[in-house]
């Protein structure tokens, strides 16, 4: 047990606290002192505001058909005129957006097959990659950059038109490119794609420049952009 007075645990059984001496009797242990807790209500004129502005709505909601409810009445046909033409716009929106999208896909299927076709008749170019290579080559020897834009694939040819020829424009930057295409030798070749590569000097630096020609479905290699 412990002392009532200064709350001694006490070892040794008495009538008195061996630390102040004070009794150890039950009538002097002091009285608890009970702590009541008062629960917090909650304000209720949060609620009372809350039912105010429902009612508030409620009043406007009611009012605004009250209002309607005679043109509603008095113009009930051109209403439903109204929704009936706004039901046939949104199927014919519909209908149209459908339409307009299958168009575009038959658009591309159709692109895509005449893509197919092209590269199937497409006959310029060698069996071989160094044969392909070596077409270009001459058509460059020989200035004809129309053809010798032909042995690359179908979708860079145009693209490779106009590069060719803004090189064409400077005749000792043009010789110098194609002496330097010469050089270029076969260094990898895997499935339908070949690599070529020469080796050229850009401001002092070494630059390794590659040529790279895919083999299409009719068994023609082509170059890549």
């Amino acid at each position: 047990m412990h002392c009532y007075n200064c709350g001694e645990k006490q070892f040794q059984k008495g009538n008195f606290c061996t630390s102040c001496g004070s009794s150890l009797a039950v009538e002097n242990k002091p009285e608890e002192k009970s702590v009541k807790i008062e629960q917090k209500k909650e304000p209720s004129h949060f609620k009372e505001k809350g039912k105010k502005c429902f009612e508030w709505l409620k009043k406007k909601i009611m009012a605004l058909v009250g209002i309607c409810s005679p043109y509603v009445v008095k113009h009930k046909k051109k209403i439903t005129i109204g929704i009936v033409v706004a039901l046939a716009l949104f199927v014919a929106f519909s209908y149209c957006r459908d339409y307009l999208r299958a168009k575009n896909i038959e658009k591309g299927e159709k692109q895509y097959m005449e893509l197919v076709a092209q590269y199937e008749n497409d006959t310029n170019g060698g069996k071989t990659p160094e044969e392909t290579l070596a077409l270009y080559i001459k058509a460059l020897e020989a200035k004809n950059i129309e053809e010798a834009a032909k042995y690359f694939m179908i979708d860079d040819q145009q693209y490779m038109l106009e590069q060719i020829q803004v090189l064409a424009k400077d005749d000792e930057i043009y010789q110098d490119w194609l002496n330097k295409t010469k050089t270029a030798k076969k260094v990898k070749e895997e499935g339908n794609l070949a690599r070529f590569e020469y080796i050229t000097s850009i401001d002092g630096v070494e630059t390794v420049v590659s040529f790279i020609l895919n083999k299409s479905s009719n068994g023609i290699w082509k170059l890549e952009n």
